[in-house]
């Protein structure tokens, strides 16, 4: 895709680059990911079963591994 040069008619000739929003996204996802998901997981575990056998189901050490499709 070719770019076309970009022209200011304004009194301000300097134009500043576009700030890259993604940043703050990506960081608070870092933090979700190293922290958070182990407070999330602590909320709803254990899940315990309602049947006869008494099943229940706990996160010890949750993570996130590598996508499989990326």
């Amino acid at each position: 895709m070719e770019y076309r040069e970009r022209r200011s008619y304004g009194r301000i000739h300097e134009i500043l680059p576009p700030p890259y929003l993604l940043a703050d996204v990506r960081s608070s996802f870092d933090e979700f990911v190293k922290n958070g998901i182990t407070r999330a997981f602590a909320d709803v575990s254990p899940i315990e079963g309602h049947g006869k056998d008494g099943l229940s189901m706990q996160f010890v050490k949750p993570h996130l591994g590598d996508p499989r499709n990326s």
